[in-house]
């Protein structure tokens, strides 16, 4: 925990002496929220077999020495967390689909240089994303059974950039959203919905809109929440994207300390969904 402690300090203060020599007058480049694309983002290499020299130095910043092997797991625990969806006993099948490659999932938060909100939004994604859902019924009872998606934490990464201040890297605030996170301990995101009725045209490639109920976990805590999504479906492939906000302390996180700089206690998850028929 010193080396994180070290890391952050040197990250805020260069965070915070940047911004007050004049962060406005550089261009930020902050991806825009997510959109139907109809194709996946290029699929990034994912941690399997041997962990990769990445995730080793992550758990040593943020691990103690008796979490280390156990922080090196969780950057695959994502891909088990929702296990096989199933549908209800005596209702008829119809269709299983489960999350493709190209998926995405992340956060983007406001950041406030004292007192002043800053024209910039931190941005972190993933495409450590795993799970799918269920059909069931036929035509206008057609509905979602079960749905599930898992989202790996420990290595969400900044993709928002100043080109402009090489000296400004913004990876180095991933170890500490680890942190706030609580990624050791708890590396998986998920989200599950059960009995979503769906238009009867859902699979007709037209574009539906879509309020969500469902039960939304990270840092060991669960809440219900609504997620506004909007999505295709066409034969065999299926594309959502959507979000939602939550406030860290009501999952029992704090946003991270900084007498210079400050980041929002509210924070807006998004998905980027890829799926294909199994």
């Amino acid at each position: 925990m010193k080396k994180l402690f070290r890391l952050g300090s040197v990250a805020a203060i260069l965070l915070g002496v940047v911004a007050a020599a004049g962060y406005i007058a550089f261009s930020h480049n902050v991806p825009p929220r997510f959109t139907l694309s109809g194709s996946p983002s290029p699929a990034q290499p994912s941690p399997s077999g041997a962990v990769p020299a990445r995730v080793a130095r992550l758990c040593q910043d943020i691990a103690p020495p008796d979490k280390e092997a156990q922080c090196e797991r969780g950057a695959t625990a994502y891909q088990a967390a929702c296990h096989q969806p199933k549908s209800t006993p005596g209702v008829a099948r119809a269709g299983t689909w489960l999350v493709a490659a190209g998926s995405e999932a992340g956060m983007r938060v406001h950041e406030k240089f004292i007192d002043l909100q800053l024209p910039n939004e931190a941005v972190a994604r993933t495409q450590q994303v795993a799970g799918g859902f269920v059909l069931s019924g036929s035509g206008n009872s057609t509905r979602v059974d079960s749905a599930c998606i898992a989202v790996g934490t420990l290595l969400l990464h900044s993709v928002d950039t100043v080109p402009e201040m090489p000296l400004l890297d913004t990876s180095q605030r991933d170890p500490v959203i680890a942190v706030v996170l609580d990624a050791v301990d708890d590396p998986v995101a998920t989200f599950r919905a059960t009995g979503l009725g769906l238009p009867s045209d859902f699979d007709d490639g037209t574009t539906h809109r879509l309020s969500v109920p469902g039960e939304f976990t990270i840092h060991g805590v669960t809440r219900d929440v609504v997620a506004p999504l909007e999505g295709t479906m066409k034969r065999t492939h299926a594309e959502l994207v959507g979000s939602f906000t939550l406030k860290l302390a009501e999952y029992g996180m704090e946003p991270p300390e900084n007498p210079m700089a400050a980041v929002d206690p509210t924070v807006t998850i998004e998905i980027h969904i890829f799926l294909d028929r199994s």
